[in-house]
């Protein structure tokens, strides 16, 4: 995909149309203002075919609904990661969507376990959820976080197969 940019030049009465790669395109969305007056570029820029100009612009509190929508579904895990940086998207998101971002890959899981309190979410499903997770990176940073409710740090910190998660649920309940 091919992106031109359109520049002004000095007194403004000279403009110039220079064409983009993906890589300058990255560069430029990262330095993008996070203003309401980008929200539409953002938009357009969480369409684009490569992932690291989706990631650029992940974290942007501007980014519009629609845009966090579709990158709360992004193939690229970066991007996914990215968008969790963001405290406004992991406010957007629904229990079910925070339970398939989950299920996605581990690292995506170990992201949503360490900012679990960010989250806004109905009930401890999501918690139940990481509290069951095969990997144990999850449950540790679950059980480090003192945002957990605690009758899922106790059960962390009872009944878990591994040690380290154990002896983490211990001591936050402490």
């Amino acid at each position: 995909m091919t992106i031109t940019a359109q520049l002004t030049l000095g007194d403004g009465e000279r403009s110039m149309t220079l064409s983009l790669c993906s890589v300058a395109l990255a560069k430029l969305a990262e330095t993008l203002i996070d203003h309401e007056d980008t929200a539409e570029a953002l938009d357009w820029l969480s369409r684009h075919a490569d992932s690291a100009v989706r990631k650029a612009i992940a974290r942007k509190k501007c980014l519009p609904a629609t845009a966090v929508r579709r990158l709360v579904a992004d193939p690229a895990v970066e991007v996914t990661l990215e968008l969790l940086r963001s405290i406004r998207a992991r406010r957007a998101l629904t229990g079910g969507e925070v339970i398939s971002l989950c299920l996605r890959d581990p690292a995506v899981a170990e992201s949503i376990a360490c900012r679990y309190d960010n989250f806004e979410l109905d009930g401890d499903a999501v918690a139940n959820f990481l509290e069951r997770h095969a990997d144990s990176r999850v449950r540790i940073a679950l059980a480090g976080n003192a945002f957990v409710p605690k009758p899922i740090l106790r059960r962390l910190a009872q009944s878990d197969p591994d040690a380290g998660v154990r002896n983490d649920a211990r001591q936050m309940l402490e």
